[in-house]
C-alpha cells in the first residue's frame, strides 16, 4: 500500500469516527467525560460518594451528572437490595463506545494515542478570550443566565477527537496495523 492509499484510508477512518461510535456520544460535558474516563480506566464500579470525593464535587453535582449520563444510557445505577440508600454506578457498553475505546485498542498493541488538547478558551488563563461557535464569537454567550444554547466547536472537537499515533518514521506495516485496529472498532 502506498502513502496515498494509506492517507485515503486514514481520512476515511476519521470520517467514520465522526459518524459512528463518536456520533453516539451526544453532547457530553467535561465532567461527564471525566466520570466516564474514571469508570473506564480506574474503576469499573463505584458509588456517588466516591465520585464526589474523587472529583471534589458536591453530591448534588455528582447526582446531576449521573442523571445526565443515565439518560444518555452511558451508565447504569443499581440500588442495593437491602439498603436502597446504597447505589453502585456502572459504565454501560454504550458509555465505552467512544474515543476511549479506540485508545484502549491502540494501547493493546502498544501504540499510543491521546485526546486532543483542551481548547484555549476552556483553560483558566484564557477563559475570557473569544472563541468560535457556529454563530460566530462565543465569548460571553455561554452562562447559566442565557437561555439560548451556543455550540462550542472547539469543545465539541475536544470531547470527540483523538490524536492518533503518527511519526515520519512509521513503516507502512505499522501504519497498516494502526488502520486495522481503528477499523475493527467500527465493525
Amino acid at each position: 500500500m502506498n502513502n496515498e492509499e494509506m492517507a485515503k484510508q486514514l481520512f476515511m477512518l476519521v470520517g467514520l469516527m465522526q459518524r459512528e461510535p463518536i456520533k453516539k456520544m451526544q453532547r457530553i460535558s467535561q465532567g461527564e467525560m471525566a466520570m466516564l474516563g474514571f469508570l473506564t480506566y480506574e474503576k469499573s464500579e463505584t458509588n456517588p460518594k466516591e465520585l464526589s470525593e474523587r472529583f471534589n464535587l458536591s453530591t448534588a453535582r455528582v447526582a446531576n451528572t449521573l442523571n445526565s449520563l443515565e439518560r444518555k444510557e452511558y451508565i447504569t445505577r443499581v440500588h442495593d437490595s437491602f439498603d436502597r440508600r446504597k447505589v453502585m454506578v456502572y459504565i454501560t457498553e454504550k458509555g465505552k463506545t467512544c474515543p476511549t475505546e479506540i485508545l484502549e485498542k491502540l494501547a493493546e498493541i502498544n501504540a499510543e494515542g491521546r485526546p486532543i488538547w483542551k481548547p484555549m478558551h476552556m483553560q483558566p488563563i484564557f477563559r475570557m478570550n473569544p472563541f468560535v461557535t457556529k454563530a460566530g464569537n462565543g465569548r460571553a454567550k455561554t452562562n447559566a443566565y442565557i437561555k439560548e444554547e451556543t455550540e462550542d466547536i472547539g469543545m465539541d472537537i475536544f470531547t470527540r477527537g483523538l490524536c492518533l499515533p503518527s511519526d515520519n518514521k512509521m513503516t507502512a506495516e505499522q501504519q497498516d496495523r494502526i488502520i486495522e485496529v481503528i477499523r475493527a472498532c467500527f465493525e
